[in-house]
């Protein structure tokens, strides 16, 4: 759960006054509306990176048909999510028929982030 300092007035408000509130079913917002987008976007995504959830896979590969049909069709026998796909030729890549690709994908829970730790041995073979 994420909160900013102006949405725990309501629960400072309950701890308070608990007399006030005591017997009632209370309910109370904790946010406010200053929360800027990019940075709950980054601790959401700094928050699934520690916990194993967002993943990068840095390959070098064969540069020739179906080989990225062949990462995104074992990402998703996993039921992970592809985020984004970066395909290298020029400078990056060991030889002149191999490329570097980098996919970032996030994995639905902690079961399928285990599931999917030894793709990266699998993907290179």
């Amino acid at each position: 759960m994420v909160a900013e300092g102006a949405g725990a007035a309501g629960i400072a408000a309950l701890l308070t006054y608990p007399e006030l509130f005591r017997g009632q079913r209370v309910g109370g917002p904790i946010c406010g509306a200053d929360i800027d987008n990019r940075a709950l976007a980054s601790v959401l995504q700094r928050v699934m990176f520690r916990d194993g959830r967002l993943m990068r896979l840095a390959l070098n590969i064969p540069d020739r048909p179906g080989v990225l049909a062949d990462i995104a069709g074992r990402i998703g026998a996993v039921a992970a999510n592809i985020i984004e796909v970066s395909h290298h030729r020029l400078l990056t890549s060991p030889s002149v028929q191999a490329a570097r690709r980098e996919v970032m994908f996030e994995a639905r829970d902690a079961t399928t982030a285990r599931m999917s730790s030894p793709l990266s041995k699998t993907i290179t073979q």
